[in-house]
This record gives structure tokens, C-alpha cells and sequence, in this order.
């Protein structure tokens, strides 16, 4: 099954500390953003990644990324907003769209879910079971409610995705949604397609995490 990513990598990064973009830390000579890139350019399924970027740091991506299938896109204030920026642009039926920061996708995980939009799933997403005992508004949840953690790659039928995010746009709640796969769940009302998750697929997000760069 051919199909497009897009990136999201124009993020802050501020609870990180760096003073820079958290995607281009560099660890034994590879920035984050390579490593996360490099998954997709291995996958012969994927036919284009539109690399989501802050339009001052298009020189330094520049110098990072030569392979054709990969396209550079300025992003927006905000992470959804730079997602709609790229989604006129998908030339796929089917589209992906992943964190730049989580750099550690296994393709096992991104087989699954590519799997389920081939077999015409249209809103699917990786999960992971909290390990943690979960406090809402104080009080906990019912044992028998198991609390999950929602990861990236999400997989949509493109057309959907887009019709989603106009839909949101217009109504100006595009900002107001989590991810790409809640939008699509409000706005045309497909329940995501759940696969299972990768506990060591983490979003690199504090400088705790950096440990996982080896």
C-alpha cells in the first residue's frame, strides 16, 4: 500500500530546555529529526514525507534531507495548524501523520498500522495500556476502565483527513483537538481503529528522555 506522512517538527520544544528545536539534538552525530525521517525513507510503501518545519529553519532541514520523496512545509502556531499547512499537499490516497519527535518507530508498529488502513480502516491508532494508576478530577477511574496512551503513526484515508481538518478549520476548533484522529472521530464520526502500541515509541519531550537515544 503506497502512501504519504507527514511530520510535524516546527514544535518549540520548550519543556526540553535546549534553546533550540527539540527535533534537531543531535546524538552520536544524528539529529532526532534524521533518525525519525530515516524510518519512511526505509519504507518502499511510503512515496512522500512532508516534513513540517519553522520557516526560519529551513536552511538547517535543508542540510539534512536530500532524498526526493521528502518535502518541506512551513508550519503553523500550532501543531494542527502545521498539519493542515501540509495536508493539501499529500499526493496519496492514504496518509500517515507522525510526531517528528519520536524517533524510535519500530516497523513492526508502523507495518501495523498501515496494515489496517490496506485492509480499509479509515481513523487508526497505536495504543499503549498505562502502566500507572490513573487520577481523574480526583477520583479514580473504575478498575475496570484501563486507561491508554495514544501514539503516533495515525493512519487516515486522505480525503477524510482532509475533509476533518476544513471542517474544523472553518468552525476555528483545530487547535482545540489533541491529535489529527480526534478531529476525524468528531467531525465524521469514524471510532479509531485501535493496534497495539510500542511502550519504547516515546515522544522525546523532556530531557529525561534523551537517555532513550542511546
Amino acid at each position: 500500500m503506497s502512501y504519504s506522512v507527514i511530520i510535524p517538527a516546527a514544535g518549540k520544544g520548550e519543556r526540553l530546555h535546549l534553546g533550540y528545536n527539540k527535533v534537531l539534538h543531535r546524538k552520536h552525530g544524528t539529529t532526532v529529526i534524521e533518525r525519525t525521517v530515516a524510518v519512511f525513507l526505509n519504507d518502499r510503501e511510503c512515496q512522500q514525507i512532508l516534513l513540517v518545519i519553522p520557516p526560519d529553519e529551513e536552511e538547517i532541514f535543508r542540510s539534512l534531507f536530500d532524498a526526493k520523496q521528502v518535502q518541506l512545509v512551513y508550519g503553523g502556531a500550532t501543531r494542527s495548524l502545521s498539519v493542515w499547512n501540509a495536508v493539501p499537499l499529500v499526493t496519496q490516497e492514504k496518509v500517515l501523520v507522525h510526531d517528528g519527535a519520536r524517533c524510535l518507530l519500530s516497523k513492526a508498529l508502523l507495518k501495523r498500522v498501515t496494515q489496517k488502513l490496506e485492509e480499509g480502516f479509515v481513523n487508526v491508532i497505536p495504543t499503549v495500556c498505562s502502566k500507572d494508576a490513573i487520577l481523574v478530577d480526583g477520583k479514580y477511574p473504575p478498575h475496570s476502565v484501563r486507561p491508554k496512551l495514544v501514539q503516533t503513526p495515525q493512519g487516515f484515508r486522505t480525503a477524510d483527513l482532509i475533509k476533518a481538518m476544513e471542517q474544523a478549520y472553518v468552525d476555528q476548533t483545530l487547535s482545540s483537538f489533541k491529535d489529527d484522529s480526534s478531529i476525524v472521530a468528531h467531525y465524521l464520526g469514524f471510532t479509531p481503529e485501535e493496534v497495539e502500541g510500542d511502550y519504547e515509541n516515546i515522544k522525546i519531550t523532556t530531557k529525561d528522555d534523551l537517555r532513550w537515544l542511546g
